[in-house]
């Protein structure tokens, strides 16, 4: 079986606009708060801490 490879092409860099610092900023503190709901989550599935009540509260409506 023979095979044939062709050149790659440099793909050409996409210009972008500025960044938002503050869009940045929520997306950072969204994907914290989501690591430390499902580690509290998988703590109180395995019941390390079985009195942490996730579904009042902050958490509710975070």
């Amino acid at each position: 079986m023979s095979v044939t490879t062709a050149p790659v092409n440099e793909v050409a860099a996409v210009k972008t606009g500025p960044r938002f610092w503050e869009i940045d900023a929520m997306r950072g503190v969204a994907i914290i708060t989501m690591i430390v709901y499902h580690t509290m989550w998988d703590l109180w599935y395995w019941r390390v801490l079985p009195n942490v009540v996730l579904w009042e509260g902050f958490w509710k409506y975070w």
